[in-house]
Parts: structure tokens; sequence; C-alpha cells
């Protein structure tokens, strides 16, 4: 199975789950992030399709077999229509923690090896300058650790209509 393979099989139930939920939403408008939740949710995924799934193996997120996925989400501190202003942390934080993860990934013995964020509310069709903001100042930091042909970008929407957009990235 390879890393595409890996992404497709996630994201074919993960995106209902980030859609359909009905308490994502709290979580976007106060900015707060939901890793535990997504750690859960991607593991049920993964046993759904047979993998003996381990959480927190090696001080890494997930791991199943020859896989490796450390998560993040990362709640933007953009202004947006129908929440209030931010008073999240910086997005720098966030993009360091996925660096970090990257660095790490590096050096695990799995033949896959991944991180996967999430970024809200945030969407690549605004016209506004935040997803300009983004790809310039902090999803630039990331390809310069990941290629573009190992990045890969899902846009979704959570049930309340904010914008999210889930990335997967393979890690060599």
């Amino acid at each position: 199975m390879t890393f595409k393979d890996v992404v497709e099989k996630i994201w074919f139930g993960l995106e209902k789950k980030l859609t359909l939920n009905s308490v994502l939403p709290v979580f976007v408008e106060q900015r707060k992030k939901f890793e535990g939740w997504l750690k859960v949710e991607i593991c049920e995924l993964l046993q759904s399709y047979g993998y003996k799934v381990t959480p927190e193996k090696d001080f890494i997120d997930i791991t199943a077999e020859h896989l490796a996925i450390e998560l993040k989400t990362i709640p933007t501190n953009y202004a947006w229509p129908g929440i209030p202003h931010p008073h999240a942390k910086a997005i720098t934080n966030g993009i360091n923690d996925v660096l970090k993860d990257i660095g790490e990934l590096r050096f695990e013995k799995y033949e896959i090896r991944m991180v996967n964020f999430i970024v809200y509310p945030l969407s690549r069709s605004c016209t506004s300058k935040h997803y300009n903001l983004w790809t310039k100042d902090h999803l630039e930091r990331i390809k310069r650790q990941i290629p573009d042909k190992d990045l890969i970008e899902k846009p979704f929407e959570f049930q309340n209509g904010f914008p999210g957009i889930a990335y997967f990235g393979k890690v060599e």
C-alpha cells in the first residue's frame, strides 16, 4: 500500500466525520484544537481496514504495522465572518509543531511516515487574503520539508459551513 492509498482510505471516512459531527463547529468557533478526537477517529478508520492500530507507540500519535502518523489541528487567527475575533495562539506555533513532527518522523523505522494536519477556519476558494497569507507565510515552510508531490490538500466544510483544509504529507 502506498502513501496515496493510505490517504484515500483515511479521507474516505474522515471527511464524513469532519462534516457531519455536530460538536466540531463549537471547536471551530472557539478556535480550539481537537487532536484527541481526530486520533480516535483515524484509529477507528484504520482498524476498519484491518490495520492493527497502536496509538502513542514510540511517541508517535498513531502507528499501524508499517505506518506512522503524526496529527495536528491548527486553528487560524484570521478574522472570519460569524466567528468572534480570535484569541487563539498564532498559527506559527502550529506550523512549528508540524515541522517538529516531520523532523522526528524522518528517523523512524516505519515504511510510510506521514503528518496529517487540519487547518480551520480556512478556505482555498475564499476571496480574502487569508488563503494567500496561509500559503505564503505558513504552508511554504512545510513545503520546504515536504515537496508538492507528497503533500495532499483536502478542503471540506464543517457542519455549520465554516471551511477547513486537511493536509496529508509524506515524510521521507
